[in-house]
Formats: structure tokens, C-alpha cells, sequence
């Protein structure tokens, strides 16, 4: 099977440690991809799938902890929008995991379509004026 997010060296902000965060997320959502693509067990749910998205959850907030110091410290001047987008998409994060606990059949690739687009936007847009942002103060 394909990766269900193929990097782009496109994507690429040329910032080292924002760079390794992208991709680690854009891998942990591959890897949920390929669990729920997997037959689920006996009692219908995907064993694992939410140690798989607490893993995501985690790699975000790490994510956007450091790039929000990290804006914080250069003066960045539209910190505070960013950091609006990282708070939305943290609140859609934590009901998913709500969702699931309640119904873990929650999930399915459609949420995680929304996700990766979500990801991928803010990559090229977000993260991409932050890294202009970044390079001309170097």
C-alpha cells in the first residue's frame, strides 16, 4: 500500500527541527492509515489505535510547543493567528480521542483525510510564512 502521505520535498521549511516534526507526524498518520486498514479484531476494534493517536497527539504538542517558543523568541509578528490554528487543531485532536474512547469506531479515513489536509495546509502556509519569516532574520 501507498503511503496515505507521501513527503514532499516541497514541504520542506528548511528549518531542521520543524522539518523532523512534520514528518513524524505525517509517519505516525501513515501508520494509523495502515492499522485501520487492517481487518479489526473479534470485538471490532483496531488493538492499538489509540496508543497510535495519543502518539500523534504527543508529536503535535511537542510540535507546536517548540515552534511557539521558538516564534516567540525571533518576534515572529503573526504568532498570535498561528498559535490560534495550533489550539483549534489540538481541540479537534482531543475530541477524536474522546470519540474513540466513547466509540472506537470513530475513526476512519475520512477523519483522517481532514487531518492530513489540515496538516499539509499548515505546513505550506503557515509553517512556510514562519519559515520566511525565519530565514530573513538568520
Amino acid at each position: 500500500m501507498t503511503d496515505f502521505i507521501v513527503w514532499q520535498a516541497s514541504w520542506d521549511t528548511r528549518i531542521p527541527e520543524i522539518d523532523t516534526h512534520h514528518f513524524a507526524m505525517a509517519k505516525q498518520l501513515n501508520l494509523i492509515v495502515k492499522m485501520l486498514d487492517r481487518p479489526p479484531a473479534a470485538n471490532g476494534q483496531h488493538l492499538g489505535l489509540e496508543e497510535l493517536l495519543n502518539n500523534y497527539m504527543r508529536l503535535t504538542r511537542q510540535h507546536f510547543s517548540w515552534e511557539e517558543e521558538h516564534m516567540r523568541e525571533l518576534g515572529f509578528p503573526d504568532y498570535a493567528r498561528h498559535k490560534r490554528e495550533h489550539i483549534m487543531l489540538l481541540a479537534e485532536l482531543n475530541q477524536l480521542l474522546v470519540d474513540i474512547r466513547r466509540n472506537p469506531s470513530a475513526v476512519d479515513v475520512g477523519t483522517l483525510r481532514a487531518l492530513k489536509h489540515w496538516l499539509i495546509a499548515h505546513i505550506t502556509l503557515a509553517d512556510r510564512a514562519y519559515a520566511e519569516y525565519y530565514h530573513g532574520k538568520q
